[in-house]
């Protein structure tokens, strides 16, 4: 390990030379973990919710979830980084803690699926004695095991391969720090390395699998036994997403690693990656909406979505407006985002910034429009409960990411306008990739405030949401207790939340107006506004929906007014955004026209 003293890092390869595919996966992956980070955090948060839910099976759940948060979020964000950046370096101390994070991590999954269908073992075979054998001191000790498990094959085959001599040699051919990857820049024989990676792979993994095959040979044969069809629908629905999802992270990590003298080339092994992180979200997906419990908050399927109840003709005129400008808002958001990628010029902080804008708000509208569009063109106007917590979670956390990083890229275009000279060094990658990061954290943290505290109200058997979404002010209304402490910390919240980053955009704007004021020329002025102006109409218009939806204590607008507003500023203005910055953007229009001029050039030279 010390041999690499002197250097500060490793470079990681990816796709080298493969640019648009990188590209391609990196949406892929970008998406999954979204889902992922969104879905585990919504199983953490019900888990401990709902006292219906403290079953040592939401046990194992809960702790599945809380692995693959942590096994994702290990992975993705530096993938992610050296994928969009131009540094594709990882710091020597990063690489360590990325593969042992991710030796302990894949060890402790692997033990839990089998301890896992231990549980489902007994609650199919054995359901009388249940409780009384998955007792909580036995679950806990059962988790603790899969830790010690997992640590221990970390220490035996990490650092062993952390301290292989590599003559220099610090190119990784892969998107992250992999045992694999890492024995095959040593340059020396590994042929001992690989056998005994073969030797513990065999061990952690294959002795778990068959611990589950045998556990659910004993649940077949139980399953069987039962006489009628609905029981044994029933006992097989118990563990129908627990075999999925062992399916899939089984196959894949076997295909990866239990191959010797044949294993997958390096290319080849970035499909594994890819269906490993399928799994983290079919985990999340599967586990929601097969296990009835979790969904139906004990007793009931969801929520209904009224919309505007008895005025049909109106919710298709919104349905079609709303279906217009989610298409205007998918296309052009990802415009934004694939051009920048395309054309060396607007690789600047702005236009890093505007593309994780239109990230955010491609996911903030395909939140809310397709099962709104669902609601009004079809007849069940029903959402599951975990649908409808996952929307809630993803709506919250969204909105107040918005909210901060447009007081961000207010100071972007602050440091732009007023220290021009200075404003690369300031607004370098570091810190453009660490206010994206303060931004999700606060709204994560924003999320986990209210979110759990508005799902967890009692409904006293309301579950008719006036609304075309699960929107935290319609959850809060249908409650059946005094709301007013709750109604008190969403003020408060938001308050915060959008008052602070609105404060902080009048400075900003303040010093730039001063800024502008001071230069002599005409055109000098004009060329300055018009590097701020896109930004300010886009603040305007979502700070003053918001506003008036939320900071408005004792004088809320209406139940039809609020749907209105709330399509407003969850819908149009995401579709606004990619108008107002491209059509007032000559860097952007003139790089879609180079982009369209190559595109013809191409199809003329095709067709001769």
């Amino acid at each position: 390990m010390v041999n690499d003293s002197h250097f500060g890092g490793f470079t990681l390869l990816g796709f080298q030379g493969q640019p648009q595919l990188e590209m391609i996966i990196s949406g892929v992956v970008f998406l999954f973990y979204t889902i992922a980070l969104m879905g585990n955090m919504a199983i953490v948060l019900l888990s401990f919710l709902d006292d219906h839910l403290q079953t040592p099976m939401y046990f194992f759940l809960r702790n599945l979830a809380i692995l693959d948060l942590c096994y994702t979020t290990n992975i993705v964000p530096q993938m992610l980084a050296n994928i969009w950046g131009k540094d594709k370096r990882i710091t020597l101390g990063g690489c360590v803690l990325q593969l042992f994070i991710d030796m302990v991590l894949c060890s402790v999954e692997c033990i839990l699926l089998a301890v896992m269908s231990y549980d489902r073992f007994n609650a199919v075979c054995k359901p009388l004695h249940y409780m009384t054998i998955m007792n909580p001191q036995l679950c806990r000790a059962l988790v603790a095991m899969t830790w010690g498990v997992g640590v221990t094959n970390c220490m035996i085959l990490s650092p062993y391969a952390m301290s292989l001599p590599r003559c220099g040699n610090h190119h990784l051919d892969h998107f992250f720090c992999e045992m694999s990857a890492m024995i095959k820049i040593a340059c020396v024989d590994t042929t001992a390395m690989e056998e005994t990676t073969f030797a513990m792979c065999l061990i952690i993994v294959l002795v778990p699998l068959l611990l589950i095959l045998v556990s659910y040979g004993f649940i077949a044969v139980a399953v069987l036994k039962i006489k009628s069809a609905a029981g044994r629908q029933k006992a097989f629905g118990t563990c129908s997403s627990h075999l999925i999802v062992v399916s899939i992270f089984y196959g894949t990590v076997i295909y990866m690693y239990i191959q010797p003298g044949n294993s997958p080339s390096q290319d080849e092994a970035i499909i594994p990656l890819i269906l490993f992180i399928n799994t983290l979200a079919s985990n999340m997906s599967q586990l929601i909406s097969r296990n009835r419990k979790m969904v139906n908050n004990s007793h009931f399927g969801g929520f209904i979505l009224l919309g505007f109840p008895g005025q049909p003709q109106l919710e298709m005129i919104i349905s079609g407006v709303v279906f217009l400008f989610y298409t205007i808002a998918l296309m052009g958001n990802m415009a934004i985002i694939l051009l920048p990628l395309l054309d060396e010029r607007l690789q600047t902080p702005m236009y890093f910034f505007l593309r994780n804008l239109a990230i955010l708000d491609l996911c903030y509208t395909t939140n809310i429009v397709p099962q709104m569009l669902a609601n009004v063109w079809g007849k069940d106007k029903k959402i599951s409960f975990g649908g409808c917590a996952f929307q809630l979670f993803t709506d919250v956390t969204l909105c107040t990411v918005e909210c901060i990083l447009l007081a961000v890229m207010s100071y972007d275009r602050f440091n732009a306008v007023c220290k021009p000279l200075h404003y690369m060094t300031i607004m370098n990658p570091q810190l453009c990739r660490t206010l994206v990061a303060m931004t999700w954290g606060v709204g994560v943290t924003n999320c986990m405030i209210l979110s759990p505290y508005a799902m967890s109200l009692p409904r006293c058997g309301n579950h008719h949401l006036d609304h075309y979404f699960c929107e935290i002010s319609a959850m809060v209304k249908i409650a059946c207790v005094d709301t007013t402490a709750m109604e008190e910390t969403l003020f408060a919240l938001c308050f915060f939340i959008f008052l602070t980053p609105l404060l902080l955009i009048l400075v900003s704007y303040g010093f730039i107006a001063v800024a502008v004021l001071k230069i002599k020329s005409a055109t000098g002025r004009q060329k300055a506004f018009g590097t701020c102006s896109s930004h300010l109409i886009v603040v305007s218009i979502f700070y003053g929906t918001v506003i008036y939806m939320y900071i408005q204590p004792g004088n809320s607008p209406s139940q039809d007014e609020g749907k209105l507003l709330s399509i407003f500023y969850s819908i149009v203005t995401p579709s606004l955004n990619p108008l107002i910055y491209t059509l007032r953007n000559k860097e952007f229009k003139g790089a879609m026209k180079k982009l369209i001029g190559k595109e013809k050039r191409s199809l003329e030279t095709t067709g001769h």
